[in-house]
């Protein structure tokens, strides 16, 4: 049995479709099949050696062919290289400069005022405002303008943003403990810390302890009880005594005043006091003087024990 001959090479059809494999002459030159067999068997007839024989063989063959043809699916995209559709456009998603088709074009993945903040900072003073950190009015698009100063590897944005950020310190100390604790900027960590005891544990917002993390929250829940526990045990000490006050009769007036102070400190002790509050206590009445300074003694050392106590993470 004889085929029509065929090429391997892809490319598109007379007919307008697209091939990757072998495919028949006649349709790659759009010719009839029965035509191109035709010329074949006539082909075949006009050598030496063929005859009728061979001519009803091939014709014997040319439904087959034809049965091959109409199953062979026909492809519906070009070949590579034959009409290269566009690239994809970018996911919405941008994680990393990504260069577009414009070769001055780029997507980045901050926002703009992200953006203008950054640049601020790595520009000379007065490019974009009169001072380098005015774009960044929040706590929160400064962490964000740090975090692209990382990514961008500029030191120089990175520190002006990090001073930048230890002026929200006194209105919102957790807040920059924890954003100062997630770059691992240690010292502002610290610092802020010793502000941040003063804060309720109950007044720390869900983002705030998402973003402070296990180890960052334990430290300075750790840092809050150890203060509370540590005043408790300093006010609850007994008064000091001397030979006088030992037996003196108005010595129990005294211990009486003192209680009585350290109870009302107590109801509303917080983790950064310094216990100052101890020296606005109601002395009226008659008093034994050396009693009164045994009193005093027991305030200063009070005053002294409470600033041995931890103040930062």
């Amino acid at each position: 049995m004889s085929y029509p001959p065929s090429s391997v090479t892809p490319r598109r059809l007379a007919d307008g479709g697209y091939s990757y494999g072998f495919v028949p002459v006649w349709r790659l030159h759009g010719t009839n099949p029965s035509v191109t067999v035709q010329a074949q068997n006539a082909s075949q007839q006009a050598s030496p050696g063929t005859g009728a024989q061979g001519a009803l063989n091939n014709l014997f063959c040319l439904p087959k062919l034809l049965s091959h043809l109409r199953s062979s699916p026909t492809p519906t995209s070009p070949p590579p290289g034959i009409d290269d559709p566009p690239p994809l456009p970018p996911k919405d998603t941008v994680t990393a400069p990504t260069p577009r088709t414009n070769p001055y074009t780029w997507l980045v993945p901050e926002t703009a005022p992200v953006l203008e903040g950054f640049l601020s900072l790595i520009y000379p003073s007065g490019t974009f405002t009169p001072f380098p950190t005015d774009p960044l009015i929040t706590l929160e698009l400064t962490g964000r303008v740090i975090r692209a100063a990382l990514g961008y590897q500029s030191a120089k944005a990175l520190a002006l943003a990090r001073d930048h950020m230890s002026g929200f310190m006194m209105d919102r100390p957790v807040d920059v403990y924890a954003m100062a604790s997630f770059f691992k900027f240690t010292d502002l960590s610290k610092l802020a810390s010793q502000h941040g005891i003063g804060v309720p544990s109950s007044d720390w917002g869900g983002d705030t302890r998402a973003l402070l993390g296990r180890g960052a929250l334990a430290r300075l829940e750790e840092l809050q009880g150890a203060r509370m526990g540590g005043l408790r045990e300093i006010v609850n000490k007994e008064m000091e005594v001397d030979e006088h006050s030992a037996g003196c009769g108005k010595r129990g007036r005294l211990e009486e005043v003192w209680k009585a102070k350290v109870r009302e400190l107590e109801l509303g002790l917080r983790p950064d006091s310094e216990l100052f509050e101890l020296l606005a206590i109601d002395l009226s009445g008659e008093h034994c003087e050396n009693c009164l300074v045994q009193l005093g003694m027991t305030i200063q050392r009070c005053l002294y024990e409470a600033r041995e106590l931890p103040r930062s993470v």
